[in-house]
């Protein structure tokens, strides 16, 4: 494919005046079908599609009850290593700490402990009948107010009023559970604290879910030891956040008897094509490529009874919801209690409906209390959330001692210090053994072949610039703009901007008059390719999730592409044949490029970093770390930190700017 510049652009080239404009986009629809940020997305997506057929082929050779048993257990094994592991049980410490008058209710405030100095706020909703009582722990979506949301108190009232208690505590970030003050982040929701927790926690082979899982588990602790309820029966709901909890609950603790996730089961298949990924806590690392989807979270508590409630307009698409039932029902079926699972389904966008509110009800009467009689929702007056504080100024953070997630994170990576100190005294290839395992690079000899696919040059003022792209098989453009001077008296550098080409045109034009041939390529979702983001916070949050469902990362997928660039740029006809290359790597490109020349050094003449990250150990220190997501490796801080490759690059890194 060849296009011709403006003459304009001929114009300007004399004095070295190219404007990035001028250059720039340089993946146009002539290059890619669709938007370029979609790119990297679709390719993931595509792998993740392949993923899910193996799954399908999976279960479909599972024909006997002992068959599905084993697959159970594999899933629940495979779920529990993927979210870290839980800690010991350690004292509750419990307190009521107020209660309030319902008429037809009563209302309870509690704190509880789900670790040491780590506090739970919640709120018990009992009935003025006779104890004991059945009881259902209501999981929050994400909502600030947390147990405060109307929807929250709707479902609690409406189950106290039908002879059920319903436990409802707030979620970190939520209700009274900020973790971080209110005059330190001012402008962060619930979704963006569970953003900053999860990375930090990836970084730690943990998970957002896993703080939030053992929440809930220590609430189920809390209410067993009550002895108005009855630890026999004992339930769980929620919506949209709260389904997650809800399918997470329910999957992995035994004494969940009935469960009605609403507004969030779906297929990953239907969610990928839809929405895409999610919050941090929704996606458990490798799940997709291993082959859990939504639907294990019903298999996995199979052939207990189960409510899906979903609704017409979700953003969580209801067909996948029908799609998951169909195959819940058919496994459940196996085990000879088809009728254990149902799905109801309403009219209305993302939320709980006053109908869904009355069947989980009504099916929570019938598996508890043996009464299948319809169940009708009184008119309710929601309270403010303060009414419901279980804390004098609303926050656990002000309470003495308080530790809030990052603090445990942090307290976590103290303890993993002494792994770390080991991998510094390894030998090299035993080090680079470890990294390989760890983040999942290849090697460069084991990629597929990048080839430089050209889409137009021109030579002006001993300049010569070449616009393209590299890309392998079945995979997508990396966009390339080559600076080739007609003389060139030092090494040729591959130049590694990870807010995009256009950003570091200057700077390229720059190591080009000084006698460079300068390659300037983005890699995988960086500049053109980079994705949807959330917000600067967290940079191409979406592309992370989708690698993080495969098992993999940005910084590999990103390292990948600079191994391979090492061997290809030698048949690209853009540098002299043999040459090594000098990396330059800016920002979102440094750990990648760090990553590639530590594991890989013989393929590189020098290293440069600007503007990185110096250790993930620091990230964990800041509880607002900006680009978070660009930078993290599942599980790295368990056996080294970016200072330990640095050794391992040798002399080939040179002065690393800030």
């Amino acid at each position: 494919m060849k296009t011709t510049f403006p003459l304009t652009l001929l114009l300007v080239l004399g004095s070295h005046a190219l404007s990035k404009e001028q250059l720039f986009p340089v993946l146009t629809q002539d290059v890619v079908e669709g938007p370029a940020n979609r790119v990297v997305y679709n390719h993931l997506a595509e792998q993740a599609f392949e993923a899910l057929d193996r799954r399908e082929e999976r279960l479909s050779k599972i024909k006997t009850p002992e068959d599905f048993k084993a697959y159970q257990a594999k899933m629940k094994s495979f779920f529990l290593s993927s979210i870290g592991e839980f800690p010991e049980r350690t004292p509750l410490k419990a307190q009521v700490v107020g209660d309030l008058d319902g008429g037809d209710h009563r209302i309870e405030k509690v704190i509880y402990e789900s670790r040491p100095s780590h506090r739970v706020t919640a709120t018990l909703y009992l009935p003025k009948a006779k104890p004991p009582y059945p009881a259902v722990v209501i999981a929050c979506g994400h909502s600030k107010t947390g147990k405060g949301a109307d929807y929250n108190q709707f479902i609690g009232i409406t189950l106290a009023r039908n002879g059920i208690a319903a436990f409802c505590y707030d979620p970190i970030g939520q209700g009274e559970r900020s973790q971080i003050l209110p005059e330190e982040g001012s402008k962060l929701g619930s979704v963006a604290e569970h953003f900053l927790i999860g990375s930090g926690s990836a970084l730690l082979g943990l998970n957002t879910a896993g703080y939030r899982i053992w929440d809930g588990m220590r609430g189920i602790d809390y209410l067993v030891t009550r002895k108005d309820v009855d630890s026999s029966k004992i339930g769980c709901t929620g919506c949209s956040g709260g389904g997650t909890l809800t399918s997470y609950l329910m999957a992995l603790d035994d004494r969940v008897g009935f469960a009605a996730p609403a507004c969030y089961l779906t297929t990953f298949r239907q969610l990928i094509a839809t929405i895409g990924p999610q919050d941090s806590e929704q996606n458990v690392f490798g799940q997709v490529a291993f082959g859990m989807d939504h639907t294990d979270y019903v298999l996995m508590r199979a052939p207990r009874p189960t409510l899906i409630c979903c609704t017409s307009g979700d953003y969580f698409d209801a067909k996948g919801t029908w799609a998951n039932y169909r195959q819940s029902k058919k496994f459940y079926g196996l085990l000879d209690n088809p009728l254990a699972v149902d799905l109801v389904e309403d009219k209305g966008r993302h939320g709980i409906t006053k109908l869904q509110r009355e069947t989980l009800t009504r099916l929570a009467r019938r598996w508890f209390l043996g009464d299948d009689s319809p169940v009708v929702e009184k008119p309710i007056k929601a309270r403010s959330p303060e009414e419901l504080w279980c804390t004098k100024e609303g926050e656990v953070l002000r309470l003495p001692g308080e530790k809030s997630v990052f603090d445990l994170n942090r307290d976590y990576s103290k303890n993993l210090a002494k792994e770390r100190t080991k991998f510094a005294g390894l030998k090299p290839e035993a080090a680079r053994a470890i990294v390989r395992k760890i983040s999942t690079i290849r090697a460069s000899k084991d990629l597929p072949k990048l080839e430089f696919g050209k889409l137009d040059s021109i030579n002006e003022n001993n300049l010569k610039i070449v616009r393209g792209f590299f890309r392998s098989k079945n995979s997508y453009p990396l966009a390339t703009v080559a600076y080739l001077p007609a003389k060139t008296t030092k090494n040729p550098i591959l130049l590694l901007n990870g807010d995009g080409a256009a950003k570091g045109h200057e700077r390229a034009l720059d190591l080009s008059k000084a006698g460079h041939v300068v390659i300037s390529v983005e890699l995988a979702s960086t500049g053109e390719t980079r994705g949807t983001r959330f917000s600067e916070q967290f940079g191409g949050w979406k592309n992370f999730y989708m690698a993080y469902l495969l098992g993999r990362s940005l910084v590999a997928l990103r390292a990948e592409n600079v191994l391979r660039l090492a061997l290809d740029l030698d048949e690209s006809n853009l540098v002299p044949k043999g040459s090594k290359i000098d990396v330059l790597a800016i920002g979102d490109a440094a750990v990648p490029a760090l990553h590639a020349v530590s594991l890989e050094p013989s393929l590189f003449k020098k290293l440069q970093l600007v503007d990185r990250r110096k250790s993930w150990v620091s990230l964990l220190e800041e509880n607002q770390p900006k680009r978070c997501f660009e930078d993290v490796i599942h599980g790295a801080l368990k056996a080294y930190d970016l200072p330990g490759l640095e050794r391992l690059c040798g002399k080939r890194l040179v002065s690393s700017k800030e």
